[in-house]
């Protein structure tokens, strides 16, 4: 690309094929792989604001560009992510080559570090922010099979208006032998794992890697290793716990930054999970993996979201019972359980029976003892709750941002075992068992039948 053809952008030139052309409205400064300017795309019937990238020159001259380029345009926009930086296409103009993503404003992480505006970020803000670039990437993993390879706080954009947006073009593979000679070289160097010092092939747990270095750098408001530090410093540098992290989330930061990768978590994913879920919560195992989703709150109790919602599908005897079903605490809302099917068999049994004298007194005593048990009850247990973790636009000055978090549930409790003798009966399904209670050295308690238990 000819230099005259960059110096002589301004604003209210029109750039780009024949076919396809953009008006430059404003220009919002350089960045490591080229130059940012606000634009309008005039082959749109509706007015559409982008934000061009032009490559410089050094890149464009290398033979090899343009191919290199249409592979990773096209590998970024089979990610359909929200906090994926959506890309429009690749174009070019007078030898010059120019990449249209969806308008931003320019600023990136990467401009927030150096200038110390990062550190101004809430906790809930910078959690919010991580979350939202992890998601992307996490997406972009799991969508094309691939890894990013060139993680580093100048491909995460930042808008008041729309939030976190995530660059996801792999530059490596098309700048990594130009680096010394650009005006403004990239940083992903500094973020790396060790193995991408080695000629050997890096994978997705190096982006765990390198974003987790991003992560160190927000919390602790330094990176952890400087531009110049090679493949040693990640083996031999003690990196010092960041005050925004408590000492279970910096163990975790800790095991991304490990430099054997099969001990880093598997995905971008996992380490959110590890970092911003209470491990009490945490599933054991990893798949399935539920998508992190964005709920303003979220009930750890409640096994399907969408059963807080539905029509409750069955009547449950001695309604008094309910509060305990979602709140009660387990250990005292069994026995509870436990007593309420032993009194209801009795009920039951007292209506087909003509004559229930000799049980009279005792479901006076069952009925004491349930009110009992009530009355222990001094107040129900909560579900914790995962409080939402979005970067809060309204502290960026506008507009409001994906809100970001994982929802979890956790699985229902076992029944507790009980002295049943049960009746074998072939024709009753195995969840509908039938069984009788001992009550007294020769006596039983009426014909009961297990059922199924419903949360709603």
């Amino acid at each position: 690309m000819s230099e005259s053809i960059l110096a002589s952008l301004q604003s209210d030139s029109i750039v780009g094929p024949d076919r396809h052309r953009f008006r430059l409205s404003k220009n919002l400064g350089q960045h490591p792989y080229g130059t940012l300017w606000l634009a309008e795309d005039l082959a749109t019937s509706a007015k559409t604001e982008v934000m061009l990238l032009f490559l410089p020159d050094l890149v464009t001259q290398q033979t090899s560009t343009l191919e290199e380029l249409k592979k990773l345009v096209i590998l970024s926009r089979k990610c359909k992510h929200p906090n994926a930086l959506t890309c429009y296409g690749l174009f070019a103009h007078k030898g010059a080559l120019f990449i249209a993503f969806e308008a931003m404003d320019g600023l990136t992480l990467d401009k927030m570090l150096d200038q110390n505006q990062a550190q101004k970020l809430k906790p809930e803000q910078k959690q919010g922010l991580v979350i939202q670039a992890g998601k992307a990437i996490d997406a972009f993993h799991k969508e094309t099979r691939k890894h990013h390879s060139s993680l580093a706080p100048e491909v995460v954009f930042i808008s008041a208006s729309k939030g976190v947006r995530v660059m996801l073009l792999g530059w490596r593979y098309l700048v990594d032998e130009l680096l010394d000679l650009l005006p403004n070289p990239p940083r992903y160097r500094q973020y790396q794992a060790p193995e991408g010092f080695d000629p050997l092939p890096t994978t997705q747990r190096s982006d765990v890697y390198a974003f987790a270095s991003m992560i160190y750098h927000l919390y602790a408001g330094k990176p952890a290793f400087l531009p110049q530090d090679d493949e040693k410093s990640r083996y031999q540098r003690e990196l010092k716990a960041p005050n925004g992290l408590d000492a279970r989330q910096w163990q975790v930061l800790q095991t991304a930054l490990t430099p054997d990768p099969e001990s880093r978590p598997a995905s971008i994913l996992q380490l959110l999970k590890q970092l911003y879920v209470d491990e009490s919560s945490t599933p054991e195992e990893e798949s399935p993996t539920p998508e992190l989703s964005q709920p303003t709150q979220v009930d750890m109790a409640s096994p399907n979201p969408s059963d807080k919602e539905s029509p409750r599908k069955y009547m449950i005897p001695y309604g008094h019972l309910a509060h305990f079903f979602r709140h009660g605490s387990t250990k005292v809302m069994m026995p509870i359980i436990f007593v309420a099917g032993l009194l209801l068999g009795l009920l039951i049994g007292h209506a087909f029976s003509p004559n229930l004298d000799e049980y009279q007194t005792e479901i006076s005593r069952l009925e004491q003892l349930l009110s009992d048990l009530e009355q222990t009850q001094v107040s129900a247990v909560e579900p914790d709750e995962l409080e939402p973790s979005p970067i809060n636009d309204n502290d960026l000055n506008k507009g409001d941002a994906e809100r970001a978090t994982e929802e979890l549930s956790t699985p229902p409790a076992e029944p507790l075992p009980t002295n049943r003798q049960t009746l074998a009966n072939q024709d009753v399904p195995e969840n509908l068992i039938r069984f009788q209670d001992f009550f007294g050295d020769d006596l039983y308690a009426p014909l009961m039948q297990e059922l199924l238990w419903v949360s709603f």
